[in-house]
């Protein structure tokens, strides 16, 4: 160490200077790609995590904020799966839906002449893991006013007895003005086996 010093006494001052700068250069590469360049690498990975970071936690902010609401959305959607399983009959209770129809058309005042099941069309409307469900529509034919009539196929709604109303035909009837001859056809949902 003390020979390296002798010798940059022995230098003038352009040659010092000189070999100052290109140590001072030197040790400014070697910091810069041994030391710094990895820093910055690790630096930048740093900041776009960090910035995922806070996205997140401005979505969990909004998230948590939205939480009434999708607990709303959940149960609405528990209820519409409930009602909609409550549509849903089998094969063998097709004599328990038409005596309901029978029983909720003597309490509202619907006097039935007919109440037929169709022959199934046999189209599978869906299939999953629960088995097939077919629709089957159900002749009705009755007598009935128009209030009576509303009244009726309200209750049958609330009951989940039918999935839908195919056709709805009425006729006024010339020998009694206050009763019309319905006739209407219901499909029911039948799940069956796979």
């Amino acid at each position: 160490m003390r020979q390296l010093l002798i010798k940059l006494r022995k230098l003038d001052a352009k040659q010092f200077f000189a070999l100052l700068a290109v140590a001072v250069v030197a040790v400014l590469a070697a910091d810069i790609f041994l030391i710094a360049r990895p820093q910055v690498g690790v630096i930048t990975a740093l900041c776009a995590k960090t910035a995922q970071l806070r996205s997140d936690i401005d979505m969990l902010l909004v998230n948590k904020q939205r939480m009434g609401q999708m607990r709303e959305r959940l149960e609405g959607a528990r209820r519409e799966a409930m009602d909609f399983k409550a549509m849903v009959h089998k094969v063998d209770a097709i004599p328990a839906v038409l005596k309901t129809i029978s029983t909720l058309a003597n309490q509202y005042g619907v006097k039935i002449d007919q109440l037929v099941p169709q022959k199934s069309d046999g189209v599978v409307a869906v299939t999953n893991e629960d088995g097939k469900y077919t629709g089957l529509s159900i002749l009705v034919k009755a007598r009935s006013g128009y209030h009576d009539l509303g009244r009726f196929l309200n209750r049958l709604e609330q009951e989940k007895v039918f999935w839908q109303i195919e056709s709805l035909d009425i006729t006024a009837d010339e020998h009694d003005p206050a009763r019309h001859a319905v006739k209407m056809q219901v499909k029911i949902l039948i799940l069956g086996a796979r």
